[in-house]
Parts: C-alpha cells; sequence; structure tokens
C-alpha cells in the first residue's frame, strides 16, 4: 500500500501523528459504528450505524498518536517522599495552577450538571447504579465536533454551552487538571477513535480530536480478532484493568463504521483514612428489608454539612492531593432518591466552589458513619439522552456526520456505559469504559450525626468541580 493512498482515505495528518498499525485485512459492507466510553472505572459504548456499500477496499493502519505528559518518578517512592517534594515539582505546580483554572471555570458544568443528574436519577429501579458524567461530557464532546446542524444543537444545549470554543477550552482544561500519577494518586483519562478502514475520513477533525481532546486515531479491519485484540488491551490499560468483565463484551463487527472510546481511571487515598478497628458490621435499611453492612467511621471530625428542607449532605472525604472529593446525599425518611432530581438545593450543594456560601452549611463536630461498597453497572445510556432532547443523533435521515465523514446515513445506534466504583477505609478506586471547615471560636460547637444507614446518592467531584461519578447506593 502507498503512502497517497493512505492519505486519500484519511487526510495528510501531521508527520509526528502518524504511526503503523497491525491491521492489513480488507474490511466488509459497512452497517455500524461504535462509540465506547471508558471512566474511573466507567465504559460507554455507542453504536452508529451506517447503511452504505463503498467498494473502495483499503488496508488500513493506525493513524493519530495523541500526547500525554512526560513525566515519570522513581517506582519506590513513597506518598510521604512525594509530598514533601511536590512543592519544587515543575510539573506538580503546573498541574495545581490547571486546577485552580479548571475551578474558577466550573460554573460552565453547571447546566450539564443539572441536566445530568435529572437524566440520571429519574428512572432509579431501586438498584445500585452508577455512571460518569465527565466521561459522558467528553464523549458529548468529541460527537459535537464531528456532527453539525441540528444534530450538533441537541448535543451543545443539553450540555449547556453555547459554541464549540467553550467546549473545547473546557474539555482540554479538565484532562488538564484531571491527569496525575503519583504515589498519592492516579487520575488518568484518554480517548481513541477506531476507523474501518473503508471510509474516508476528514483529516481536521482527526487532528482535533488528536491536539484538543487527546485522541489517538487507529484505522483498521472491523470485526478482526486483531482490532478486537487492540481495541480490548487500550480499555484495559487505560481503565486501571478494574472492567475486564465489561471490556471483555466489547468487539466490532465486519459492518461497523467507526468506534469512539473515553476512559478514565481513578485510584487515591483518602487524605484522612477511617480506622479500620472502628468498622463494624451494622444495619443498613435497603428497600427490600434489613442487611447487613460493613460501616466505616469516623467520629468527632470537625467539618460542615449541608441541611436541605428533603436531605442533608457532606463531604465524606478528600482524596489524593485534596482536590477531589467524595460527596453524599442521604435523603430524609420516606424521600425517595429519584424524588432529588430536580431538587435545586442538592444541586447547590454539588455545585459549590470555594467557602461554604450557602446559610444551609452548618459546621460542627461531626460523626459520620457510611458503608464499604463497591457499585458497578454497564447499561446503555441512549434512552436517558433520548429522553433529554439529544434524539436526532441516533435518528437514520436525522444525523449529521458531515464533518467526520461523506458517508451517508450514518447514526448512533447504542450508547452503552460500565462504570465501576469502589470505597473502603482507605481510599477510591473507580474507573469508566467520571472538608474543611472549623467552629467559631469561642462558642461550643454543634454535634451532627450523618449515618448513611439507608439509601444514598454518592458523587465523586473532581478538581473542575465536575462530576467524575455518580451513583446510588441501595443495598452495600
Amino acid at each position: 500500500m502507498k503512502k497517497e493512498d493512505l492519505y486519500e482515505a484519511v487526510g495528510e495528518l501531521d508527520d509526528e501523528l502518524l504511526r503503523d498499525t497491525a491491521f492489513h485485512k480488507p474490511a466488509h459492507t459497512l452497517r455500524w459504528a461504535s462509540v465506547l466510553i471508558a471512566s474511573a472505572a466507567a465504559v460507554c459504548l455507542l453504536i452508529v450505524s451506517v447503511f452504505r456499500n463503498d467498494p473502495g477496499i483499503r488496508e488500513g493502519l493506525l493513524i493519530a498518536q495523541a500526547e500525554v505528559p512526560e513525566y515519570t518518578l522513581p517506582e519506590d517512592m513513597t506518598a510521604e517522599e512525594y509530598l514533601a517534594q511536590s512543592g519544587q515539582d515543575a510539573f506538580a505546580r503546573e498541574q495545581f495552577n490547571y486546577r485552580m483554572q479548571a475551578a474558577e471555570n466550573a460554573p460552565y458544568f453547571n447546566t450539564f450538571h443539572h441536566n445530568v443528574m435529572r437524566s440520571f436519577l429519574q428512572d432509579q429501579s431501586e438498584e445500585n447504579r452508577v455512571f460518569s458524567p465527565s466521561c459522558t461530557w467528553n464523549m458529548l464532546a468529541m460527537l459535537a465536533e464531528c456532527t453539525d446542524g441540528n444534530t450538533r444543537k441537541q448535543l451543545l444545549d443539553y450540555m449547556g454551552v453555547q459554541d464549540l470554543e467553550q467546549i473545547r477550552k473546557m474539555s482540554d482544561l479538565m484532562w488538564k487538571a484531571s491527569w496525575a500519577k503519583n504515589p498519592v494518586e492516579i487520575q488518568t483519562s484518554a480517548s481513541s477513535f477506531w476507523m474501518n478502514q473503508n471510509i474516508r475520513y476528514q483529516k481536521q477533525v482527526l487532528e482535533l480530536l488528536a491536539e484538543t481532546y487527546h485522541a489517538s486515531s487507529y484505522q483498521g479491519e472491523m470485526g478482526s480478532e486483531e482490532l478486537n485484540a487492540e481495541l480490548r488491551t487500550w480499555l484495559n490499560e487505560n481503565t486501571g484493568g478494574i472492567l475486564k468483565e465489561y471490556v471483555s463484551k466489547t468487539e466490532t463487527y465486519a459492518d461497523t463504521a467507526f468506534l469512539l472510546a473515553s476512559a478514565q481511571y481513578l485510584k487515591a487515598s483518602w487524605t484522612e483514612k477511617f480506622d479500620e478497628s472502628l468498622t463494624a458490621k451494622e444495619v443498613f435499611h435497603s428497600p427490600d428489608g434489613d442487611v447487613t453492612a460493613d460501616m466505616m467511621h469516623k467520629n468527632e471530625i470537625m467539618g460542615s454539612i449541608y441541611l436541605g428542607d428533603r436531605f442533608k449532605a457532606m463531604t465524606v472525604g478528600g482524596l489524593g492531593m485534596g482536590m477531589t472529593c467524595m460527596d453524599i446525599v442521604l435523603p430524609n425518611e420516606g424521600i425517595a432518591l429519584q424524588d432529588l432530581c430536580d431538587d435545586a438545593q442538592m444541586m447547590e450543594f454539588l455545585e459549590r466552589s470555594g467557602e461554604f456560601e450557602s446559610e444551609r452549611f452548618k459546621s460542627g463536630i461531626i460523626d459520620l458513619a457510611m458503608p464499604r461498597f463497591t457499585v458497578s453497572e454497564s447499561t446503555d445510556l441512549k434512552d436517558m439522552l433520548q429522553k433529554a432532547g439529544i434524539t436526532d443523533l441516533f435518528t437514520p435521515g436525522n444525523a449529521d456526520f458531515s464533518p467526520l465523514t461523506d458517508t451517508e446515513n450514518v447514526y448512533l445506534n447504542r450508547f452503552v456505559s460500565g462504570v465501576k466504583v469502589s470505597a473502603d477505609e482507605n481510599g477510591v478506586e473507580a474507573a469508566a469504559f467520571e472538608i474543611g471547615a472549623g467552629a467559631m471560636g469561642g462558642v461550643e460547637p454543634v454535634h451532627y450525626d450523618f449515618t448513611a444507614d439507608r439509601p444514598f446518592i454518592f458523587v465523586i467531584r473532581g478538581p473542575a468541580g465536575t462530576l467524575l461519578y455518580t451513583g446510588t447506593v441501595y443495598r452495600p
């Protein structure tokens, strides 16, 4: 195969973006295109359907390589050693600046957070559920780049942004602010675009995905075991290997047009760990009767608690360097989790930044109890997104993918998400295939009890104020 033929297929990309892959077999008739999302451990799979038989069969290869930070530390460095020298670490200082910028721009995500929490909570079925809003944001952002017309408009409306420039700025900043690999925390995000060698793609879009969304592009024979194996390897490597159950079921088919994947991984210790000696078997009130759960405890901690009309909420702990944290929203007795899907006070709590401005935040001494839990889910988010107004993307004849390819009748067929989040005394591990206040001096502090012994909502918030992961725990 001549290099000129490859350029004809995918456009003349910059030399530094080109590298070879091992996919050389001819493609078949096109019908599907897939999109995958993976996060803290979460995975989403979108299938785009194409009805067209392109006779121009080409040998395929890998196309564009996204850049990742070149940052290494001694393998035997401890968390204490890293924290001691992080102030002199140029990369750490740069990362801190990105996180400060991201925090300042956090309000840009508010509309998206409102929409995604409403979509997620309104269809609760009293089962443990979990997904990654930040991974969904990244996928919708890349789809907005690949679409036009009303298809793009529906995506932008749901995301609460005016134009692509705003999405590009926030997506790039969120990626830079979230990336970390050190003994204290690991937070990574990666994307990839897998192309059928039988379709022509616009080089400008591939370059943009690489530069702004850090997405590598690959091209090969859809449905071949070689490509499927490479795809699964990529997903496992970028989700810490904790989503193998879902990744093993991921595959392309001979009629797959393209597959878009986004992956996140998070592993971080609590900034203040739970004392394992205090963990005890206690009652958790699940929807179908009381069960026994391993309840973790932090007693007499100085902090703040948010007292809503229908719930109470608090940050149960910072993670890693302290700019990522887990929040728990505990509905009052008799209030269902789905009753909070449009609760303005809950969003006020989740969207806070910096100081606790609301009078509903109360400082005092808190006795915290929450269960160890592991929540995982693989689900199709297509219905959720369609109910929220994103319909053209999934409709043959309406979906407009003209910025990406001149292939006609391309549309999304599925949007499957697989996510896993685990929390114990030491910290949190998650992937997707996303308190500190003192009492006033001289006043006896108020004592609050926060015991999550009934169904609750958890949210892991990232450095940009973005919702990395959110889920419901009905049965720990």
